[in-house]
């Protein structure tokens, strides 16, 4: 990394790589299955798509769907990429921020009607977070129709 940009460390940015691309891995292993198991989406109804907007599209796209375990999957892995998506842009769309005398990202929710929050992603975020996609990727693994 350049060193104009104040840095947290390697293990800070390794951490936060692996999210962003555990989300993409989750991303992909549910679209690159739609022609495999005849899904009524395709691949091209969701490529240019954000991840929650998958999410959102493959929930209502498993009601139409007749074959309960293709309607189980969408369902379940639309709900996983809805979870993950809001996990991972609690990274993304973070500010860096000296906490403690360390760098770390924060990120300020806005919560209409109550106060608002600072979180500070910290390597017990982190931790979890990885902790929860991996468990979000077991749920989508476990609905996946078996191969041929």
């Amino acid at each position: 990394m350049p060193s104009i940009f104040a840095s947290p460390g390697d293990r800070y940015l390794t951490f936060i790589g692996g999210i962003a691309y555990a989300v993409s891995y989750m991303e992909w292993t549910v679209i690159g299955d739609l022609s495999r198991i005849h899904a009524s989406i395709t691949l091209e109804d969701l490529v240019d798509r954000t991840t929650g907007h998958i999410g959102k599209a493959l929930v209502k796209a498993s009601v139409s769907e007749s074959n309960p375990a293709v309607q189980d999957f969408l369902k379940v892995s639309g709900q996983c990429l809805n979870e993950a998506s809001t996990l991972r842009n609690s990274v993304l769309h973070a500010r860096p921020a000296t906490i403690e005398g360390e760098q770390r990202l924060t990120r300020r929710t806005y919560n209409r009607g109550a106060e608002n929050e600072d979180m500070t992603i910290d390597f017990e975020w982190l931790e979890a977070t990885t902790d929860r996609l991996a468990e979000l990727t077991r749920e989508m693994s476990n609905a996946r129709l078996p191969f041929d």
